[in-house]
């Protein structure tokens, strides 16, 4: 039986030969077609890799180009941080004077607010002498507001220095002449 199978088979495949020539051919046909496309497309992808690769290097000496700069400037910017905390500490230290400063030019504010409320005073109550120079409206803004030029209950009044004493001696203003008694007085005549 071995051998019938055998001469079966080899029948078979003679009468199948004539036959399988056209499908085999339209077989043939159709992996060479496969084939050159295939090829077409290993092409096209090799000259796409090779692009992205060209375009990947210039890229890549791009970034190392920006990596170097920035290594530079951060090494110049170090310096820099340092200057700025020096600078923002002195800063600091300006403020706290500038503070100071302008406390003490509040208190002379007041000070000098008082004495041109005093020469004012005095301006008006002489007023031929005419000391500070302010205008009507000016000394009359300045009086009006009271409260504004008189020092805080709160703080405590700077003494006023002791003035020096005159190095010369101030004349004394003489006093009005009394007018010299003419005859006496009749008691009968009446006096003008």
């Amino acid at each position: 039986m071995p051998h019938a199978r055998l001469i079966v088979t080899f029948v078979a495949l003679l009468a199948s030969l004539p036959m399988t020539g056209c499908v085999v051919n339209d077989i043939y046909a159709e992996m060479q077609t496969t084939n050159q496309r295939l090829v077409a497309v290993d092409a096209q992808l090799k000259s796409i890799n090779e692009e992205r690769l060209t375009k990947l290097a210039s890229i890549e000496q791009s970034l190392q180009s920006i990596d170097a700069s920035l290594t530079q400037i951060d090494a110049k910017l170090g310096p820099i941080g340092e200057t700025l905390t020096t600078v923002d500490s002195n800063l600091a230290t300006v403020d706290t004077t500038l503070t100071t400063v302008d406390t003490n030019l509040a208190s002379v504010d007041k000070s000098l607010a008082s004495l041109r409320k005093t020469i004012n005073n005095i301006d008006s109550t002489i007023p031929f002498l005419k000391i500070s120079g302010d205008s009507e409206e000016e000394s009359e803004a300045l009086e009006a507001e009271p409260a504004a030029t008189e020092p805080d209950a709160a703080e405590p009044a700077e003494p006023t220095p002791a003035k020096p004493a005159p190095t010369e001696p101030v004349p004394a203003e003489p006093a009005p002449a009394e007018p010299a008694p003419s005859a006496p007085a009749d008691p009968a005549t009446p006096q003008r």
